[in-house]
């Protein structure tokens, strides 16, 4: 069957793993499934209470892979996952510390008072010790946020809202 086809056999040993991996796909289909970019990047897709991660905002659209999620994964060196509710203050002490959220840049619209945007962990901690932390909307944080910050810290900065927060 093959010898018709005079293929050196380095690339010939390269066809016949491409069909094994075809027919090991057709046997396990959930293998060959589609993931979506964000559960395949994520350590976990839960909030601080264990339960599925609601979304921050989609406008303006904030996560880490810009999904309205306050998602974290191997590639988010800033641990982006901390739902937070953008205040003057804030904005300010970031931009002193060398992180303007407020002056629209490329697509980035910036930021205002108001906006819900995931900020780093590390971040939100640094605004927290200086008494600048915004307020956290608790069921969009990520339970990874417990790696750098205590969840009475981010409890006493919860945002109470009609939205079941």
């Amino acid at each position: 069957m093959f010898s018709s086809l005079k293929l050196p056999l380095p690339s010939l040993l390269i066809v016949v793993l491409i069909l094994a991996q075809v027919c090991y796909c057709r046997k396990n289909p959930q293998l060959y499934e589609r993931q979506s970019i964000q559960s395949s990047h994520l350590k976990s897709e839960l909030n601080l209470d264990e339960e599925p991660l609601q979304i921050c905002s989609d406008y303006p659209l904030t996560g880490y892979y810009r999904n309205g999620l306050c998602t974290s994964g191997k590639d988010d060196v800033g641990t982006h996952v901390i739902c937070a509710v953008m205040t003057s203050e804030f904005l300010t002490f970031t931009k002193s510390k060398g992180n303007d959220l407020i002056s629209p840049y490329g697509s980035f619209p910036g930021l205002k008072p108001g906006d819900r945007w995931c900020l780093c962990a590390l971040r939100w901690r640094q605004a927290f010790e200086n008494g600048k932390a915004p307020q956290v909307i608790m069921k969009a944080t990520e339970k990874e946020a417990l790696r750098y910050v205590s969840l009475d810290s981010l409890r006493s900065k919860s945002f109470n809202s009609q939205e079941g927060n």
